[in-house]
């Protein structure tokens, strides 16, 4: 990982900065309660969630990603009512959200993304990134003046709300229709949205179209 380029002139104090980063396709509420428990670890004010506007079909490499970054916010804000400034386009979520530093020119950023328990290992590799110390209290500021702002730390998050992906919410969506789909459109998001189903909808039966 090379970004500690990104740190190499801290402009001020410390600041935390947590990132939330993925594919979202789509946005459900196990992500969701991922959020919240970040928010309530770290405060909202320090969280951001981040995601691309990349769209794609290839299902022989298992890429299917429908919705680009407005539809995934929508989802969002309309699902979840996630504050908008919360939500930033980024060409590279995962590992290199510099549109979100971009928001903290005049900080030392200390820097945590959050992971996922599958996605651990791909941030034990290389150099860069570090375990987040724990037990992490946000308030211990002497623990945070402690941090590394020249690095930048993981945290893996609990499982939330038992096995949801995106391809399971995907396919049942597929091809799910009426009463079957409201209940599994309640099962995956928390609750019925007829305009967010709609868009969801729409997405999916581009999707059966290109795979015809």
């Amino acid at each position: 990982m090379k970004l500690r380029h990104l740190f190499e002139d801290p402009a001020g104090p410390k600041k935390l900065v947590v990132v939330y980063g993925g594919r979202f396709q789509p946005f459900h509420k196990g992500h969701y309660e991922a959020y919240k428990w970040l928010c309530k670890k770290f405060g909202e004010s320090n969280v951001w969630i981040a995601t691309s506007n990349k769209t794609n079909f290839n299902p022989k490499n298992g890429d299917i990603s429908p919705f680009n970054f407005k539809e995934k916010k929508e989802i969002m804000v309309s699902l979840y009512d996630i504050p908008q400034r919360r939500i930033i386009q980024c060409k590279n979520p995962a590992f290199s959200p510099v549109e979100v530093f971009e928001l903290y020119k005049r900080f030392s950023i200390v820097y945590v993304n959050a992971v996922g328990k599958k996605d651990e290992s791909r941030y034990k590799e290389g150099d860069f990134f570090l375990p987040l110390p724990r037990p992490f209290e946000l308030k211990n500021v002497e623990m945070l003046n402690s941090l590394d702002d020249k690095t930048g730390y993981y945290i893996d998050m609990p499982m939330q709300t038992g096995e949801i992906s995106g391809t399971l919410v995907r396919d049942t969506l597929m091809s799910a229709e009426g009463d079957e789909r409201e209940d599994a459109f309640k099962k995956f998001f928390g609750k019925y949205d007829s305009v967010i189903d709609d868009l969801i909808r729409a997405k999916l039966k581009d999707i059966q179209g290109d795979d015809q």
